[in-house]
């Protein structure tokens, strides 16, 4: 199965998502989190995706009318925008 997805949609999503995580980054920066709180990766690994690339996909997921998330990843993320990945 084929989607329709408008690629320009989705860039301009993730533009938006981008600049949102970037002035929170900006806040954090001069107000950080006590020192419980503090950011951490398990054993020290970066994730593999950005976290503007993970609100869009979620974004998106709300915004398609599909019920299930593990069919929309499978088939739309991984399958239809695997070749235009969202990576800058």
């Amino acid at each position: 199965m084929h989607f329709i997805i408008d690629t320009a949609k989705v860039v301009e999503v993730f533009c938006f998502i981008d600049d949102f995580c970037k002035e929170v980054q900006e806040y954090f920066a001069s107000h950080p989190l006590p020192k419980g709180l503090s950011e951490k990766h398990p054993a020290g690994r970066r994730p593999a995706l950005s976290e503007s690339e993970v609100l869009t996909i979620l974004t998106l997921y709300h915004l398609s009318g599909f019920k299930c998330f593990e069919y929309y990843y499978e088939r739309l993320v991984l399958g239809e925008l695997k070749n235009d990945r969202l990576r800058h």
